[in-house]
Order: structure tokens, then C-alpha cells, then sequence
């Protein structure tokens, strides 16, 4: 907190690419203040003051929320049109990791505070598959939208996280925990009159905004294609910075994992040989799973997962959690907190350059109003339909909260 009361937010990692996407900047050069300038006055993606430093650390400005934002039906239309897009702009930049907790929302402002996944592999294919074919595509499992993650902001107001020590000390006992803490999530709850994100009278309240949600996710897309050549040059900008590359392993088994090296009594007796060996198989098989579900892809997106378990062990047993890295434009896969400090962990990890194929995407749109037309007529009419029809408000909610 500063002199002045401001609150920032340390980040231990390179925001050069959260400053190109949502940072604020008095010019509006970057890719936010841009697309917000391309709008022209409808609701736009809203910025934060972000401070890169050298050294792979940053400041970012601290936004807090409060437990229910009440907005009349104008705030509302507002709010959920910015949300389309906040999902636009996902798909087009390939963010895998726009969940809950990455998406706050005060005074009827969502704000996206996290874009580290941009570019990922997953969602950026997803477009791709959905842009050729999208009859087919989007009868497939795993929508571009789904693979955003964005779906659980609508959905999830909870998550869960595990404990890294199980006993409390209460009345001068300890007392066994469970083994996870369900933990609320309020940022982006909202009221409208009488109904809030978590109402389950019907029609939902994402129902009754649906056509927002839809008309923001198409004003991001004809905008981009209204610009394509700008917004090229501005993806361009983002060529050797680097973003965080998330695997597709089984997340909750790795978090079992890491909690039960410190938690389970047993591992204290085994020998640093014998924890290192029963560890490296446990992170193998989730890696080698990771290639398992990726039988059914197009070769060139192939990653071979289990060449990072070696690190995965490593950093594990250290105590850390391993935030595998890759600089846009190139082909490795590099743990550290920036481009600048990456340490090399497998060269040749990618066969696709997800930045030059987000380029290309967008400018195949911008070039062939036919297949862009029926692109958006598709991803918005299955948006639509899945906030209408498909939305499970309070998903896996415990009973306790």
C-alpha cells in the first residue's frame, strides 16, 4: 500500500505481456486501449495500471470487489456485454485461463486480471477446428469458449484447495482437518432487483442476458476484422515475451500429490533416494496421460509431456511448484520468471507457433467474410444456447458454504 492508500500487487513473473494485452496506457496503444478505441463507445475491456520491472517481477494495480454488486437492468446489460467480451477476446488471443478467480468484477466492471496463459495451445486450436468446420467442431466436446475457462465465472462461485497442513491445535488438542478447504468466491456476484448470479428462479440471470453476452462476443470479432492489419502488428509486439504454459495432466492428482509429501506421515521414514524414484512415477504416469489424451490430434500439435516430468519431480521435491514457460515465436519449453532468466528444460516442445496462427486466423476472417459469418453465427448461437439451456449455476457448491 502506498503513501497515497493505493494498493498494488506484487506479481514473481514477466508482465511485459499483461502490459500489451489489459494493461492501461495513457496512448491506447496496446491491444486493450486499441480494441476499446475500435468499439466506439459500447462497453470495451477494462484496463489496469501495470508496472513491468527488470528481473522478471512486477506491479499490478490491486482490484478488489466487494460481496454482491446490486446493478440496475442497464449495468446489467453492460456487465454481461463486457463479458462477451472478455470471450471474444479469450478465443482470439488464446487465453487458457480465464477462470473464476481471474475475473473480478466491482461497480459492474469485470476486470480480467490474469492473461499469464495467453496464446495456449489448447484454445487456439479449439478456434482453428471451429473457424474450418464449425458445424463439426462444435459438436465436438471442449468449445473454444469451454477451453477458455471463462465458463466457470457464470458457473462456479467456490474452489477448493488442499490443505498443507491437516490438524488445527483446538481447546489444547489437535483435531484432524479434511483433507481440502472449500473456500467462496465472490467476485463476481451480482443483483439485479431480486435475483443474483446464484438465483435458481428461472430464468437465470446469465439467461436473461444472453443476447449481451452474444452481441459483446460479435462486436470483439468485427471490430479485430474491421482491423486486422493494426491488430497483426499489435500481436506482433508480443513476439519474444514470455507467457505461462499450463499441461493438461490431471491437476487435482498433482495437488494430491504435493500435499501428500507434506502431509503423510509414512514419506518421513522413506529415504531422499526412494521419495525422489516413488515421486518421479507418480509424475510420469500424470505426464505420460497427458500424451495419452492427445492420441486422437493433428501430429503438428502434439507435445511430448512426459520429457518435462524430470523437472516436475524436481521442482516437487524442493518444495516449489513448477511454472513451465514459453517464449512466443519459439519452440522451447523453459522454466523461470521471464524470457530474460528462462532456463531451457526441452527444446522442440511446440511444432506451432500459436502467435503467427492466431495472426492467421484472424486475417483469414478478416479475408473471407463468407467463413467469418458462419464462424460467429455458430460460437455465438452455442454461447447463447449454453447460458439459455445448458448453465449449472453453483456447480459442485458444498453444502457448507
Amino acid at each position: 500500500t502506498g503513501d497515497n492508500g493505493e494498493k498494488l500487487v506484487y506479481k514473481n513473473r514477466d508482465l511485459r505481456v499483461e502490459q500489451q494485452i489489459i494493461g492501461h496506457t495513457d496512448d491506447h496503444s496496446n491491444i486493450a486501449g486499441s480494441l476499446n478505441g475500435w468499439l466506439k463507445g459500447q462497453p470495451g475491456l477494462a484496463t489496469l495500471r501495470i508496472l513491468p520491472r527488470s528481473g522478471a517481477y512486477g506491479y499490478c494495480q490491486f482490484v478488489g470487489g466487494v460481496d454482491s454488486d446490486c446493478l440496475d437492468e442497464q449495468q446489467a446489460e453492460f456487465y454481461y456485454q463486457r463479458l462477451g467480451v472478455i470471450a471474444g477476446l479469450a478465443i482470439l488471443l488464446g487465453l487458457g485461463d480465464v477462470h473464476n478467480r481471474n475475473v473480478m468484477s466491482i461497480a459492474g466492471i469485470p476486470y480480467l486480471i490474469d492473461v499469464k496463459n495467453a496464446f495456449s495451445s489448447g484454445v487456439i486450436r479449439a478456434f482453428e477446428a471451429e473457424l474450418n468446420d464449425p458445424q463439426q467442431a462444435f459438436l465436438s466436446p471442449g468449445n473454444s469458449f469451454q477451453k477458455t475457462g471463462l465458463a466457470t465465472v457464470f458457473e462456479s462461485f467456490h474452489f477448493a484447495r488442499l490443505r498443507q497442513c491437516r490438524f488445527q491445535l483446538h481447546n489444547g488438542e489437535l483435531v484432524q482437518l479434511s483433507p481440502a478447504e472449500d473456500c467462496p468466491v465472490h467476485n463476481n456476484l451480482i443483483r439485479v432487483g431480486k435475483q443474483n448470479s446464484l438465483s435458481g428462479n428461472r430464468p437465470l440471470l446469465c439467461s436473461q442476458y444472453a443476447g449481451a453476452v452474444e452481441k459483446g462476443i460479435d462486436s470483439v470479432f468485427r471490430a479485430v476484422m474491421a482491423h486486422h492489419q493494426e491488430w497483426a502488428r499489435l500481436l506482433q509486439r508480443c513476439q519474444g515475451l514470455s507467457v505461462c504454459h499450463l499441461q493438461r495432466y490431471d491437476r487435482d492428482a498433482f495437488w494430491q500429490y504435493y500435499s501428500d509429501l507434506w502431509t503423510f506421515h509414512g514419506f518421513q521414514h522413506f529415504s531422499r533416494a526412494r521419495r525422489k524414484s516413488y515421486f518421479a512415477r507418480l509424475t510420469t504416469r500424470l505426464c505420460q496421460s497427458e500424451e495419452e489424451i492427445q492420441r486422437w490430434i493433428e501430429t503438428q500439435w502434439f507435445e511430448p509431456a512426459a520429457r518435462l516430468s524430470g523437472e516436475l519431480v524436481h521442482e516437487l521435491l524442493s518444495g516449489q511448484v513448477a511454472e513451465f514457460r514459453r517464449v512466443l515465436g519459439d519452440s522451447v519449453v523453459c522454466v523461470g520468471s521471464s524470457s530474460d532468466d528462462a532456463s531451457v528444460v526441452c527444446p522442440d516442445y511446440f511444432s506451432v507457433d500459436t502467435l503467427q496462427r492466431a495472426i492467421e486466423l484472424s486475417s483469414t476472417m478478416a479475408n473471407d467474410s463468407g467463413i467469418a459469418e458462419r464462424y460467429l453465427a455458430f460460437l455465438t448461437a452455442v454461447v447463447k444456447q449454453w447460458l439459455l439451456e445448458q448453465v449449472k449455476l453453483g456447480r459442485g457448491f458444498p453444502e457448507a458454504l
